[in-house]
């Protein structure tokens, strides 16, 4: 696997804050808004994205899931500094992962899945 295809250090600790964000939400009566996604959605970003970075992490990291089960969490810190920025991070993925061009939802909105 290419170097380009890991993701950067602070990718991989979005994503684990994404993955624990989403897990404890589906486990709490009272599910409050949490850093990624707040950051996501205050970005007018689709969580249905995070797929691609999910799937990245999968790919290059066999602990991945591991990770949920941490006790402490990563400082939080958004790794892009804007929609524009965070889409063309999943452009980039998604040429390293084609397969994933075929889920609609894994692609920025109004763009071709193939």
């Amino acid at each position: 696997m290419s170097e380009k295809s890991r993701l950067t250090k602070s990718e991989s600790d979005f994503v684990h804050h994404f993955f624990y964000e989403v897990i404890a939400g589906m486990h709490s009566k009272d599910p409050k808004p949490t850093n990624a996604i707040s950051w996501l959605v205050d970005h007018g970003i689709s969580t249905t994205l995070m797929q691609v970075f999910q799937y990245a992490e999968q790919e290059s990291n066999p602990e991945w899931f591991y990770r949920v089960d941490e006790e402490s969490m990563p400082s939080f810190q958004a790794p892009w500094s804007s929609k524009a920025e965070f889409e063309s991070r999943v452009r980039e993925l998604l040429e390293i992962f084609p397969k994933m061009k075929s889920i609609g939802s894994a692609c920025p909105r109004g763009e071709s899945l193939t």
